[in-house]
């Protein structure tokens, strides 16, 4: 098994999974060129030339690393809820909103606060800024309760939304949320998840 891998990307979500699940991979460094990773030979490993990627062990070529999550999760069973349990279902929850709700608007705050001091659109900022705060909110909930999406154990879903997380928290904007401040903490502090980053 091959994940096709820059620190700088999404894939590190997937490779804190790997070393937490203890699973044995390669690693396929690709670098950002001009194009972002859309050489040739990439472009046959994902369609749109972005990372993640996974070549699996049977020569599939996988992508989207939310579905990564989840097909090695399932993979390497540990990090997981049973399959037909509302757990199951929560967990599936979880997944899908630490991408298809908490990342956009930490997506969009960084790259208004990454250019050039003059070119800074505090409208922007700001509206990133409160796009967050409003889909943090439930998380903010459930974390204050909780040390992990789930619960009392770390799942997978952990590796989705607190990837997420963490990088908002390093970009400050989880002032308003202490749970969740707490918990990017408890993420960073675990070894798989700095060997992810490597």
């Amino acid at each position: 098994m091959r994940l096709h891998y820059n620190k700088f990307s999404r894939a590190t979500r997937v490779r804190w999974l790997l070393e937490e699940l203890g699973a044995t991979y390669e690693i396929n460094e690709v670098a950002f060129g001009p194009d972002g990773t859309r050489s040739m030979a990439h472009l046959e490993v994902h369609p749109l030339g972005k990372l993640p990627a996974l070549t699996d062990d049977d020569g599939t070529h996988l992508f989207e690393s939310s579905a990564l999550v989840l097909h090695l999760a399932d993979k390497y069973p540990g990090l997981a809820p049973a399959p037909g349990t509302s757990a199951r279902g929560r967990y599936y929850q979880w997944v899908v909103y630490g991408v298809a709700e908490l990342e956009a608007p930490v997506a969009e705050f960084f790259f208004a606060t990454r250019v050039p001091e003059e070119q800074k659109d505090p409208a922007r900022i700001a509206k990133a800024q409160a796009d967050f705060d409003k889909v943090a909110a439930p998380v903010e909930a459930v974390l204050a309760r909780h040390d992990w999406i789930l619960g009392a154990e770390f799942s997978a879903a952990d590796c989705v939304v607190g990837g997420v997380l963490t990088w908002a928290d390093r970009m400050g904007m989880c002032e308003k949320f202490p749970a969740i401040h707490a918990y990017a903490g408890r993420c960073a502090a675990r070894p798989a998840f700095k060997r992810g980053r490597q």
